[in-house]
Protein backbone atom coordinates (compact mmCIF):
# COMPACT_ATOMS: atom_id res chain seq x y z
CA UNK A 1 0.00 0.00 0.00
CA UNK A 2 1.51 3.31 -1.08
CA UNK A 3 1.00 6.80 0.30
CA UNK A 4 -0.63 9.60 -1.66
CA UNK A 5 1.56 12.62 -1.06
CA UNK A 6 0.10 16.09 -0.49
CA UNK A 7 3.27 17.67 0.92
CA UNK A 8 4.07 21.05 -0.70
CA UNK A 9 6.86 20.94 -3.27
CA UNK A 10 8.85 23.52 -1.30
CA UNK A 11 9.01 21.12 1.67
CA UNK A 12 10.25 18.30 -0.57
CA UNK A 13 12.92 20.59 -2.01
CA UNK A 14 13.93 21.62 1.51
CA UNK A 15 14.43 17.98 2.50
CA UNK A 16 16.47 17.41 -0.66
CA UNK A 17 18.71 20.40 0.15
CA UNK A 18 19.18 19.13 3.68
CA UNK A 19 20.17 15.70 2.32
CA UNK A 20 22.69 17.33 -0.01
CA UNK A 21 24.22 19.51 2.70
CA UNK A 22 27.93 18.73 2.72
CA UNK A 23 27.49 16.43 -0.28
CA UNK A 24 26.92 18.91 -3.09
CA UNK A 25 30.43 18.48 -4.48
CA UNK A 26 30.45 14.65 -4.66
CA UNK A 27 26.86 14.66 -5.92
CA UNK A 28 27.76 17.05 -8.74
CA UNK A 29 30.87 14.99 -9.58
CA UNK A 30 28.71 11.86 -9.76
CA UNK A 31 26.25 13.64 -12.03
CA UNK A 32 29.11 14.77 -14.27
CA UNK A 33 30.38 11.18 -14.51
CA UNK A 34 26.92 10.04 -15.55
CA UNK A 35 26.62 12.89 -18.06
CA UNK A 36 30.06 12.30 -19.58
CA UNK A 37 29.47 8.54 -19.84
CA UNK A 38 26.32 9.21 -21.87
CA UNK A 39 27.44 12.13 -24.06
CA UNK A 40 31.16 11.87 -24.84
CA UNK A 41 31.03 8.43 -26.56
CA UNK A 42 28.07 9.69 -28.58
CA UNK A 43 30.12 12.72 -29.56
CA UNK A 44 33.01 10.52 -30.71
CA UNK A 45 30.70 8.20 -32.65
CA UNK A 46 29.35 11.23 -34.49
CA UNK A 47 32.73 11.59 -36.22
CA UNK A 48 32.08 8.51 -38.35
CA UNK A 49 29.75 10.27 -40.75
CA UNK A 50 26.07 11.01 -40.85
CA UNK A 51 24.64 7.53 -41.39
CA UNK A 52 27.20 5.42 -39.54
CA UNK A 53 27.56 8.01 -36.80
CA UNK A 54 23.81 8.31 -36.24
CA UNK A 55 23.42 4.53 -36.15
CA UNK A 56 26.33 4.22 -33.71
CA UNK A 57 24.90 6.88 -31.40
CA UNK A 58 21.46 5.24 -31.46
CA UNK A 59 22.91 1.81 -30.71
CA UNK A 60 25.16 3.10 -27.93
CA UNK A 61 22.35 4.99 -26.21
CA UNK A 62 20.09 1.96 -26.49
CA UNK A 63 22.64 -0.35 -24.88
CA UNK A 64 24.01 1.76 -22.05
CA UNK A 65 21.32 4.27 -21.01
CA UNK A 66 19.41 1.70 -18.97
CA UNK A 67 22.51 0.55 -17.09
CA UNK A 68 23.68 4.09 -16.37
CA UNK A 69 20.19 5.22 -15.33
CA UNK A 70 20.00 2.33 -12.88
CA UNK A 71 23.47 3.16 -11.52
CA UNK A 72 22.75 6.87 -11.14
CA UNK A 73 19.43 6.09 -9.43
CA UNK A 74 21.29 3.88 -6.94
CA UNK A 75 23.94 6.59 -6.48
CA UNK A 76 21.27 9.18 -5.56
CA UNK A 77 19.41 6.79 -3.26
CA UNK A 78 22.62 6.03 -1.35
CA UNK A 79 23.39 9.74 -1.03
CA UNK A 80 19.98 10.33 0.53
CA UNK A 81 19.79 7.22 2.70
CA UNK A 82 23.39 6.80 3.83
CA UNK A 83 24.81 10.32 3.36
CA UNK A 84 27.74 9.09 1.28
CA UNK A 85 28.78 9.17 -2.36
CA UNK A 86 30.11 6.05 -4.05
CA UNK A 87 31.01 6.77 -7.68
CA UNK A 88 31.37 3.08 -8.55
CA UNK A 89 27.60 2.70 -8.09
CA UNK A 90 27.06 4.64 -11.31
CA UNK A 91 28.44 1.64 -13.21
CA UNK A 92 26.63 -0.98 -11.12
CA UNK A 93 23.89 -1.35 -13.74
CA UNK A 94 26.22 -3.37 -15.95
CA UNK A 95 26.17 -6.15 -13.35
CA UNK A 96 22.54 -6.74 -14.35
CA UNK A 97 22.86 -5.51 -17.91
CA UNK A 98 20.06 -7.50 -19.53
CA UNK A 99 17.48 -6.52 -16.92
CA UNK A 100 18.33 -2.80 -17.06
CA UNK A 101 18.36 -2.94 -20.86
CA UNK A 102 14.94 -4.60 -20.99
CA UNK A 103 13.52 -2.13 -18.46
CA UNK A 104 14.79 0.84 -20.46
CA UNK A 105 13.47 -0.59 -23.75
CA UNK A 106 10.03 -1.39 -22.33
CA UNK A 107 9.76 1.96 -20.55
CA UNK A 108 10.73 3.88 -23.69
CA UNK A 109 8.42 1.76 -25.86
CA UNK A 110 5.37 2.29 -23.64
CA UNK A 111 5.99 6.04 -23.43
CA UNK A 112 6.44 6.22 -27.21
CA UNK A 113 3.23 4.31 -27.89
CA UNK A 114 1.24 6.53 -25.54
CA UNK A 115 2.77 9.59 -27.21
CA UNK A 116 1.26 8.48 -30.53
CA UNK A 117 -2.14 9.26 -29.01
CA UNK A 118 -1.02 12.91 -28.77
CA UNK A 119 1.50 14.50 -26.43
CA UNK A 120 -0.46 14.53 -23.17
CA UNK A 121 -0.92 10.72 -22.87
CA UNK A 122 2.83 10.37 -23.44
CA UNK A 123 3.57 12.81 -20.62
CA UNK A 124 1.20 10.94 -18.31
CA UNK A 125 2.91 7.66 -19.23
CA UNK A 126 6.33 9.17 -18.47
CA UNK A 127 5.16 10.08 -14.97
CA UNK A 128 3.42 6.73 -14.58
CA UNK A 129 6.62 4.74 -15.22
CA UNK A 130 9.03 7.25 -13.68
CA UNK A 131 9.77 5.23 -10.53
CA UNK A 132 10.68 1.99 -12.33
CA UNK A 133 14.46 2.27 -11.87
CA UNK A 134 14.14 3.22 -8.19
CA UNK A 135 11.98 0.13 -7.72
CA UNK A 136 14.55 -2.06 -9.49
CA UNK A 137 17.26 -0.71 -7.16
CA UNK A 138 15.22 -1.70 -4.11
CA UNK A 139 13.96 -4.94 -5.64
CA UNK A 140 16.60 -6.38 -7.98
CA UNK A 141 14.64 -9.64 -8.04
CA UNK A 142 11.79 -7.96 -9.94
CA UNK A 143 11.48 -8.36 -13.67
CA UNK A 144 11.26 -5.32 -15.96
CA UNK A 145 7.51 -5.71 -16.37
CA UNK A 146 7.05 -6.00 -12.60
CA UNK A 147 8.97 -2.75 -12.06
CA UNK A 148 6.78 -0.95 -14.58
CA UNK A 149 3.58 -2.36 -13.08
CA UNK A 150 4.70 -1.41 -9.57
CA UNK A 151 5.62 2.09 -10.71
CA UNK A 152 2.20 2.43 -12.32
CA UNK A 153 0.52 1.39 -9.07
CA UNK A 154 2.81 3.61 -6.98
CA UNK A 155 2.02 6.73 -9.02
CA UNK A 156 -1.77 6.41 -8.76
CA UNK A 157 -2.71 9.70 -7.13
CA UNK A 158 0.91 10.92 -7.16
CA UNK A 159 1.42 11.88 -10.81
CA UNK A 160 0.13 15.39 -10.16
CA UNK A 161 2.51 15.73 -7.21
CA UNK A 162 5.49 14.74 -9.35
CA UNK A 163 4.38 17.18 -12.04
CA UNK A 164 4.12 20.00 -9.51
CA UNK A 165 7.50 19.08 -8.06
CA UNK A 166 9.21 19.23 -11.44
CA UNK A 167 7.46 22.47 -12.38
CA UNK A 168 8.71 24.00 -9.13
CA UNK A 169 12.24 23.76 -10.55
CA UNK A 170 11.40 25.83 -13.61
CA UNK A 171 13.12 28.91 -12.20
CA UNK A 172 16.34 26.96 -11.59
CA UNK A 173 16.17 25.44 -15.07
CA UNK A 174 15.71 28.84 -16.71
CA UNK A 175 18.56 30.30 -14.65
CA UNK A 176 20.85 27.40 -15.59
CA UNK A 177 19.76 27.63 -19.22
CA UNK A 178 20.85 31.26 -19.62
CA UNK A 179 24.62 30.55 -19.75
CA UNK A 180 23.94 27.39 -21.73
CA UNK A 181 22.02 29.31 -24.40
CA UNK A 182 24.52 32.17 -24.50
CA UNK A 183 27.60 29.95 -24.83
CA UNK A 184 25.95 27.71 -27.41
CA UNK A 185 24.84 30.73 -29.46
CA UNK A 186 28.29 32.33 -29.38
CA UNK A 187 29.93 29.02 -30.28
CA UNK A 188 27.57 28.45 -33.22
CA UNK A 189 28.16 31.98 -34.55
CA UNK A 190 31.94 31.73 -34.27
CA UNK A 191 32.00 28.32 -35.93
CA UNK A 192 29.86 29.60 -38.78
CA UNK A 193 32.24 32.43 -39.62
CA UNK A 194 35.51 30.67 -38.85
CA UNK A 195 34.60 27.38 -40.48
CA UNK A 196 35.17 25.32 -37.36
CA UNK A 197 34.28 21.64 -37.15
CA UNK A 198 30.93 20.35 -35.94
CA UNK A 199 32.80 18.27 -33.36
CA UNK A 200 34.20 21.37 -31.68
CA UNK A 201 30.80 23.05 -31.73
CA UNK A 202 29.11 20.01 -30.17
CA UNK A 203 31.85 19.77 -27.53
CA UNK A 204 31.34 23.40 -26.56
CA UNK A 205 27.58 22.83 -26.45
CA UNK A 206 28.03 19.90 -24.09
CA UNK A 207 30.29 21.98 -21.84
CA UNK A 208 27.70 24.75 -21.85
CA UNK A 209 25.13 22.33 -20.46
CA UNK A 210 27.05 21.83 -17.21
CA UNK A 211 24.86 24.27 -15.21
CA UNK A 212 21.81 22.20 -16.15
CA UNK A 213 23.65 19.08 -14.99
CA UNK A 214 24.07 20.68 -11.56
CA UNK A 215 20.36 21.49 -11.35
CA UNK A 216 19.61 17.90 -12.42
CA UNK A 217 21.28 16.60 -9.24
CA UNK A 218 18.94 18.72 -7.16
CA UNK A 219 15.91 17.51 -9.12
CA UNK A 220 16.82 13.82 -8.91
CA UNK A 221 17.41 13.95 -5.15
CA UNK A 222 14.05 15.70 -4.75
CA UNK A 223 12.51 12.84 -6.75
CA UNK A 224 14.20 10.42 -4.34
CA UNK A 225 12.55 12.26 -1.43
CA UNK A 226 9.15 11.88 -3.10
CA UNK A 227 9.82 8.18 -3.73
CA UNK A 228 10.77 7.65 -0.08
CA UNK A 229 7.57 9.36 1.06
CA UNK A 230 5.41 7.26 -1.26
CA UNK A 231 6.84 3.93 -0.07
CA UNK A 232 6.74 5.03 3.57
CA UNK A 233 10.46 5.28 4.35
CA UNK A 234 9.91 8.89 5.40
CA UNK A 235 7.31 9.41 8.11
CA UNK A 236 5.99 12.73 9.47
CA UNK A 237 7.18 14.10 12.76
CA UNK A 238 4.63 16.64 13.93
CA UNK A 239 5.75 20.02 15.13
CA UNK A 240 3.06 21.91 17.02
CA UNK A 241 2.69 24.84 19.36
CA UNK A 242 0.48 22.73 21.65
CA UNK A 243 1.51 22.30 25.27
CA UNK A 244 3.71 19.39 26.21
CA UNK A 245 2.52 16.87 28.79
CA UNK A 246 4.79 18.44 31.43
CA UNK A 247 3.42 21.91 30.72
CA UNK A 248 -0.12 20.60 30.93
CA UNK A 249 0.46 18.86 34.28
CA UNK A 250 2.14 21.92 35.74
CA UNK A 251 -0.65 24.19 34.52
CA UNK A 252 -3.32 21.86 35.91
CA UNK A 253 -1.56 21.58 39.26
CA UNK A 254 -1.15 25.35 39.47
CA UNK A 255 -4.79 25.98 38.69
CA UNK A 256 -5.90 23.42 41.28
CA UNK A 257 -3.73 24.95 44.02
CA UNK A 258 -5.03 28.44 43.34
CA UNK A 259 -8.61 27.25 43.34
CA UNK A 260 -8.42 25.41 46.68
CA UNK A 261 -6.66 28.01 48.81
CA UNK A 262 -7.92 28.42 52.37
CA UNK A 263 -11.13 30.40 52.19
CA UNK A 264 -11.30 33.83 53.73
CA UNK A 265 -13.08 34.05 57.11
CA UNK A 266 -15.34 36.63 55.55
CA UNK A 267 -16.71 34.24 52.90
CA UNK A 268 -19.85 32.32 53.72
CA UNK A 269 -20.45 28.64 53.03
CA UNK A 270 -22.28 29.36 49.79
CA UNK A 271 -19.24 31.16 48.37
CA UNK A 272 -17.01 28.24 49.36
CA UNK A 273 -19.29 25.81 47.55
CA UNK A 274 -19.30 28.06 44.48
CA UNK A 275 -15.51 28.29 44.61
CA UNK A 276 -15.15 24.50 44.73
CA UNK A 277 -17.54 24.19 41.81
CA UNK A 278 -15.52 26.74 39.84
CA UNK A 279 -12.33 24.78 40.49
CA UNK A 280 -13.91 21.65 39.07
CA UNK A 281 -15.09 23.56 36.01
CA UNK A 282 -11.61 25.05 35.52
CA UNK A 283 -10.03 21.60 35.62
CA UNK A 284 -12.59 20.31 33.13
CA UNK A 285 -11.90 23.28 30.90
CA UNK A 286 -8.19 22.60 31.17
CA UNK A 287 -8.75 18.97 30.12
CA UNK A 288 -10.82 20.18 27.17
CA UNK A 289 -8.12 22.65 26.12
CA UNK A 290 -5.46 19.96 26.25
CA UNK A 291 -7.62 17.59 24.20
CA UNK A 292 -8.20 20.32 21.63
CA UNK A 293 -4.47 21.04 21.49
CA UNK A 294 -3.74 17.36 20.92
CA UNK A 295 -6.39 17.14 18.21
CA UNK A 296 -4.98 20.23 16.54
CA UNK A 297 -1.54 18.69 16.69
CA UNK A 298 -2.74 15.46 15.12
CA UNK A 299 -4.61 17.31 12.38
CA UNK A 300 -1.82 19.78 11.63
CA UNK A 301 -1.07 20.38 7.99
CA UNK A 302 1.93 18.90 6.24
CA UNK A 303 3.54 22.33 6.15
CA UNK A 304 4.09 21.99 9.90
CA UNK A 305 5.72 18.59 9.61
CA UNK A 306 9.27 17.56 9.13
CA UNK A 307 10.14 14.17 7.72
CA UNK A 308 12.61 11.77 9.23
CA UNK A 309 13.77 8.30 8.24
CA UNK A 310 11.35 5.66 9.45
CA UNK A 311 13.97 3.57 11.26
CA UNK A 312 15.37 6.54 13.16
CA UNK A 313 11.88 7.54 14.25
CA UNK A 314 11.15 4.08 15.59
CA UNK A 315 14.40 4.03 17.57
CA UNK A 316 13.56 7.34 19.18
Amino acid sequence: MYNIITVPSKDIRAIAREALRGLWKPAIIGSLIYYIAITIPSLILGLFGDVAGSFGILLYNLLVTGAFTYGFSMFCLVIFRQKKADYTLIFSGFEMFLKTLSLFVLQSLFIFLWTLLFIIPGIIAAFKYSQAFFILVDHPEYSASQCLSESKRMMMGNKEKLLCLELSFIGWVILAGIPTGCISGIAASSMMYSGGTSFAMQLISYIAELPIVIVTVYMIVASVVLYEMIIGNLVPRIKSNAYSQEDYNERQSHMSRDSYKNPSPYVDDTSIKNRNTSATEINQESDTMHANDSAECNNSSFTERTFIPKDNDEEK
